[in-house]
């Protein structure tokens, strides 16, 4: 971390600081510094100037915790793919604790591949389907070649939120753990297996990044250095791109579909309290149980939006029961302050016009917390009627949302009218 006061000609930090890049060393470098900061002067072997990928026949998975690091941390979850139609390359470095328990390892399996004293780890980044190591020096490199990556920290420093660490979603790069949930061995290999069958799906991530990084960063300082060509302050500054299908319900609200760009900070939306306290499980999610759950899931999710400000998610779900179709849904805000009744009565209606339209046999079942007044008057408002015991939307929401209780909660449906459909 060199981010303090400097007495210097010129500073290089690759450094990403979102729109804050260019700024970071105004107040530790004299004036006349010049300001070498951002991805663009990452210092890379000039290998990676050739950023295609070879097409491995197999399915390759590069894990690297750098040049130390407990290789034990990851040995469990290698241990449990080994018997999978897997390759896995482990890089051993010089300060690697548990060596001898990987290499007893390898020597009993060999889709198990060791890589020790390699030169150059470029040939093997070449040839991985996925990385998954800390978050370190080998970002950069997996960033230039564009390699889907499950990355995790090692240093408190970087435990962050989501909230916190989008500045990784700039780059393409969306799954991001804490160090303890390696230590859920089956939940890790769930995940992995789950990656590796939707792989194609995970590289599309790293297309949508806005910063990119190459081989070329060495060679810019170089320039620079030498007086061939000036120094160039890039902007940062994320472009608002609209989402998948974007549409305008009045003059200031609009609504667009969920994508996988989304996979953080629905969880971070959800994880708050202020939603948590009026669901039927209510304990904070962790990235790994959302991210095995979000790329399995067959929700139908949305995003609305005022003045371009995130306000909530809104989801719905057709489901069969007994021969009888159901929509089931729900909203939460996407941040602790209070969500105005025009934001969410117009999310409710324009979720329920919608879904008319695509599944007009449908009746919509929900459970509302009998303290949560709010929600109760706006599901009243918007048409949604009391289910009775008996009735056989009360058996359906008895079977979808996991046997909630009568006394806690209000079971209510809705009943599409002939004009909506």
């Amino acid at each position: 971390d060199i981010l303090r006061k400097h007495n210097c000609d010129y500073i290089i930090d690759q450094k990403y600081a979102k729109e804050n890049t260019a700024a970071q060393y105004d107040k530790l470098v004299p004036n006349k510094c010049i300001k070498l900061l951002g991805p663009q002067y990452a210092i890379l072997s000039s290998d990676y100037k050739n950023n295609k990928i070879n097409k491995s026949k197999s399915f390759n998975i590069l894990f690297s915790l750098g040049g130390g690091g407990d290789l034990n941390i990851i040995r469990k979850i290698i241990s449990k793919l080994a018997n999978e139609k897997i390759v896995l390359q482990v890089v051993i470095g010089p300060l690697s604790r548990g060596k001898k328990e990987i290499k007893e390892l390898a020597k009993k399996h060999k889709s198990v591949q060791l890589i020790e004293n390699a030169p150059t780890l470029y040939p093997y980044y070449k040839e991985a389907s996925l990385f998954i190591g800390t978050l370190g020096t080998s970002f950069y490199e997996c960033r230039a070649l564009k390699i889907p990556s499950i990355t995790f920290s090692t240093a408190k420093n970087h435990e962050k939120n989501n909230k916190e660490l989008s500045y990784l979603e700039d780059y393409g790069h969306y799954l991001h753990l804490n160090l303890n949930e390696l230590q859920v061995t089956d939940s890790m290999v769930s995940l992995i297996l789950l990656i590796s069958g939707k792989i194609k799906r995970i590289r599309e991530l790293s297309n949508k990044a806005i910063i990119n990084v190459d081989g070329f960063g060495a060679n810019r300082i170089a320039s620079i250095l030498c007086g061939y060509e000036k120094a160039i302050e890039i902007n940062y500054t994320p472009p608002e791109v609209p989402g998948e299908n974007f549409q305008y319900i009045n003059s200031n609200l609009a609504i667009e579909e969920v994508t996988d760009t989304d996979v953080n900070h629905y969880l971070y939306a959800r994880n708050l309290q202020k939603n948590r306290q009026n669901m039927i499980v209510n304990q904070p999610i962790s990235k790994l149980e959302h991210y095995n759950w979000w790329f399995n899931n067959q929700r139908k999710s949305y995003l609305l939006k005022k003045n371009n400000e995130r306000k909530l998610y809104i989801w719905h779900q057709n489901m069969l029961f007994k021969e009888n179709d159901y929509l089931i849904g729900g909203w939460f805000v996407c941040e602790n302050d209070d969500t105005s009744f025009e934001v969410s009565s117009a999310a409710l209606d324009w979720q329920l016009k919608a879904t008319a339209k695509i599944y007009p046999n449908s009746v919509w079942i929900a459970i509302i917390k009998k303290t949560n007044k709010y929600v109760n008057l706006l599901n009243k408002y918007m048409g949604f009627v009391e289910v009775k015991k008996g009735d056989k939307e009360y058996f359906a929401i008895k079977k979808f949302f996991n046997n909630p209780s009568f006394n806690e909660y209000n079971f209510v449906k809705y009943i599409f009218k002939a004009q909506e459909i």
